[in-house]
């Protein structure tokens, strides 16, 4: 019998906000590597000729944009646990699904009814008998 909810899945919903949260972090981190290049660059214009330090400035700014685009694209579309489970439950609650958790939970109401019934049926047979006793 095939699983409802693949083993796999469950895992991924246990570390899927930690894998958010580390692109989260660096995504932060090269962004913020990734101002402070252009501040760099401006304030090197500012003391030299940009000619003699464009170059490194220009290179440290692709590799800071470059990280900064890698890292900040899955902190935005990694879903976070909560959205994860809301897509697993609107892929598996379907009409057929509620429509069967009805009929078994009518099923099984009818069956916890008789039960109580037979249950006070028996307790009023043990106080019949006290008392004709």
């Amino acid at each position: 019998m095939e699983p409802i909810i693949s083993p796999w899945l469950i895992y991924l919903l246990g570390i899927v906000n930690g894998v958010k949260n580390f692109f989260t972090f660096f995504a932060a981190l090269f962004g913020f590597l990734w101002i402070a290049t252009i501040v760099g660059a401006a304030i090197s214009h500012l003391d030299t000729d940009l000619t003699e330090r464009y170059p490194t400035w220009r290179r440290a700014f692709l590799i800071a944009s470059i990280a900064f685009l890698l890292t900040v694209i899955p902190a935005i579309f990694v879903p976070n646990r909560a959205t994860l489970v809301g897509m697993i439950v609107a892929k598996n609650v379907t009409h057929d699904n509620v429509e069967k958790i009805v009929e078994s939970g009518y099923s099984v109401k009818e069956e916890i009814k008789r039960d109580i019934i037979e249950i006070i049926e028996a307790i009023q047979e043990k106080e019949t008998d006290k008392n004709s006793n």
